[in-house]
This record gives structure tokens, sequence and C-alpha cells, in this order.
């Protein structure tokens, strides 16, 4: 969770995010990969092959939060 604050502290000096909270945003973005870690993952409720979209909600979830743009993925 610090590396991840560190970054958001490093983007919002830059003028990359309009982030104000640094550590509540690393907090949050770390509790809702955790959380969908844990379904995935440690319960098992979720067949690896079935992770991709939750990892990819994940990623636009948390490039929009920090970045408030959508996804660089491709579709």
């Amino acid at each position: 969770m610090e590396n991840l604050e560190k970054l958001l502290r490093k983007a919002m000096a830059l003028g990359l995010t309009g982030l104000t909270d640094p550590h509540t945003a690393a907090t949050t973005i770390v509790h809702a990969v955790e959380a969908v870690a844990r379904k995935c993952v440690f319960e098992d409720e979720l067949p690896e092959k079935d992770w991709p979209p939750y990892i990819i909600c994940l990623t636009d979830m948390t490039y929009g939060f920090v970045f408030g743009a959508g996804s660089q993925l491709p579709a």
C-alpha cells in the first residue's frame, strides 16, 4: 500500500491525476483488489479461466479512478 501511495503522490505532483488524498485512494484500491482476489483465488468461487473479466474490471475501475479516463486495455 505504501508503494502505491508513493506512486499516487508522484502522479499528483506531475499533474497526472485529480486525486487529493493519496493515502485514502491507495487504501481503497488495495481493498478492492483484495476483495476480488479473495473471491477468485482464495475462496475458489471462480475457476481461473473466468478471472479475466474481473481483472479487466478492476484495471478499468482503478485507471478511471486515478486518471479520470476509460480503459486503456484492448477490447
